[in-house]
């Protein structure tokens, strides 16, 4: 396989990494404001003014009106730096208006604060990958397969996903620029010498 063909696999794996993280922060999201709503709040319970601020948020962001929701979600942090499904829905909606730094951060925060969930670390993964952050990729793709409740379907897609950073590692830093361009969406400026 020539240069060209390994890089082209490694932007088809690369996208379906990323489709995959959208499709589970769209179902986490939602499943977070279900508990949320029926007050069981993943082992946390904040208080009701509270969650009646998430809940509308998360019914903004779930009609994808980030604007809307990214100032709600910051009230309830202002109010409670401890509410994690806050930090993780805050990020999808960073993500969701394209500001992935953002999202990676408050991704951080959540991870911070449920450890054990392979889930937001194998996301936070994917959004520094998606970011052009290769080696803290790798850091969250390993924390996440070192999650004891990491589920083996996770797992296995974990190990594919850490067997192409192996291989990024070999490539050149220009195949690593291109690889990264190619993941945001962007090709400006990727021919300026």
């Amino acid at each position: 396989m020539n240069w060209h063909d390994s890089l082209m696999l490694k932007e088809v794996v690369c996208e379906r990494i990323m489709t995959h993280m959208i499709k589970k922060i769209a179902v986490l999201g939602v499943l977070a404001l279900i508990l949320v709503a029926a007050g069981e709040g993943l082992g946390y319970a904040a208080s009701g003014r509270i969650v009646d601020i998430k809940v509308r948020a998360d019914q903004f962001l779930k009609q994808r009106q980030v604007a809307e929701a990214i100032p709600l979600y910051k009230r309830v942090l202002r109010e409670d730096r401890q509410f994690a499904n806050a930090y993780y829905n805050l990020a999808v909606a960073y993500y969701v208006s394209g500001d992935l730094k953002q999202a990676a951060e408050n991704l951080e925060s959540f991870v911070t604060l449920r450890p054990e969930d392979a889930e937001g670390h194998y996301n936070l993964a994917s959004l520094k990958l998606r970011m052009g952050q290769f080696g803290e990729a790798e850091k969250s793709f390993r924390k996440a397969d070192q999650c004891p409740s990491c589920p083996s379907s996770l797992s296995r897609r974990i190990k594919k996903a850490l067997h192409y950073m192996k291989d990024l590692h070999e490539e050149s830093p220009e195949a690593k620029k291109l690889i990264a361009y190619l993941l945001s969406g962007s090709t400006q400026g990727l021919f300026a010498s």
